[in-house]
């Protein structure tokens, strides 16, 4: 058993592997020790415990997935963005099928407070650039915002409905339509 590793990047890379075939629930010091043919003990070096681990791994999965459209939060139309989202999502359950089922999503929220900062810290940032784009999409309705829905509610909303559609199946879900019937 080879006990020396180049890099954490490489043990969070076979993770991904691990991921790509049996979801987060494969993920174990363990598991990545057999698939990266190094000792339990050089697993260590790298990570503290398995919920480390599984934290690592989550942030450098929803990295990957939402750098597959690095423009997204460049657009000035709020539909665009969340079109390209869901696109990037699909990307994501395509190549790691196994991570968008309830079950990952639980264990990568429920696992540690690390996992649970660490989706937070995605989710935050996804959120926060919607409201952004929010604010600057001049084909918004006016009368849309008030102080009982403001862009930041709104964003709320929409982005629970957005967690439901990444845990669905069903990729005409409606959420643009209901978008677009809602701002515009």
């Amino acid at each position: 058993m080879n006990n020396s590793i180049t890099s954490k990047e490489i043990l969070i890379h076979h993770c991904k592997e691990i991921v790509k075939a049996q979801g987060l629930k494969g993920i174990s010091i363990r598991s990545l020790a057999e698939h990266s043919g190094v000792s339990i003990g050089a697993i260590y070096n790298y990570f503290s415990s398995k919920d480390q681990l599984v934290s690592e791994t989550t942030g450098a999965i929803w990295a990957e997935i939402f750098h597959f459209s690095e423009k997204s939060f460049e657009y000035d139309e709020f539909v665009k963005c969340l079109e390209e989202l869901l696109w990037s999502i699909e990307k994501g359950k395509a190549l790691y099928p196994h991570f968008f089922s309830a079950q990952a999503i639980t264990i990568s929220i429920g696992s540690s407070a690390q996992s649970l900062q660490t989706n937070y810290d995605y989710w935050s940032h996804i959120k926060e650039s919607l409201v952004k784009i929010l604010i600057i999409d001049k084909k918004i309705r006016p009368d849309v915002f008030d102080d009982n829905l403001t862009a930041e509610k709104f964003v709320d909303y929409v982005f629970e409905l957005f967690l439901h559609v990444i845990l669905s199946d069903d990729k005409n879900n409606g959420l643009i339509k209901f978008v677009q019937n809602s701002i515009y």
